[in-house]
């Protein structure tokens, strides 16, 4: 009895570390950028709706264009963003950098083209305009790194060519309602 008790014990606590250190839920990946932290790949079974518990919408104004946007600021949300998603759910996405660092983002398992607005201080510091996902099979130390102009405090990732079409500029004051 005092056997089995002791291997039931060992095995929980051998599966707890196990799960703990994530061998069985994600096998992460080093990314080429030294601004990039690793980045956690889905299983197929996984969907981006699926790893992000709780998505949180907030409202932003840029311009006279108030935006509906999923607002993310955990470090494996932000990692993952829209990787893997065929359509945004919203005008966008909103990553929130803390602290106000110079950052770099890749399309690593990305399924539509982008473009990525970089703000600081409440102001458009830079827009990358009309990024593509990656080419079939490229491996990740072939992908492109989009990196800030400068330090930044939030980026939105909008669809490929809504920077355009709402006349969205560099200079533009933003604000979260």
């Amino acid at each position: 009895m005092k056997k089995t008790r002791f291997l039931l014990f060992s095995l929980a606590a051998i599966i707890g570390l196990l799960f703990s250190s994530r061998i069985f839920l994600v096998k992460p990946t080093i990314s080429p950028s030294p601004f990039l932290a690793v980045t956690p790949s889905l299983s197929p079974a996984q969907t981006p709706a699926q790893t992000i518990s709780n998505p949180k919408f907030n409202s932003i104004k840029i311009g006279e264009n108030e935006l509906s946007v999923e607002t993310v600021s955990i470090p494996d949300e932000i990692q993952l963003g829209l990787s893997g998603r065929s359509e945004i759910g919203s005008d966008g996405m909103l990553f929130i950098i803390n602290p106000s660092r110079q950052i770099s983002f890749w399309m690593k398992d990305m399924l539509i083209p982008l473009d990525i607005v970089w703000i600081s201080n409440g102001k458009i510091t830079g827009i990358e305009k009309n990024v593509p996902p990656p080419v079939a099979g490229i491996s990740d130390n072939q992908l492109i790194n989009y990196p800030s102009p400068r330090p930044v405090d939030y980026v939105l990732e909008l669809k490929a060519g809504d920077a355009e079409s709402w006349s969205i500029e560099v200079g533009d004051n933003i604000s979260i309602l």
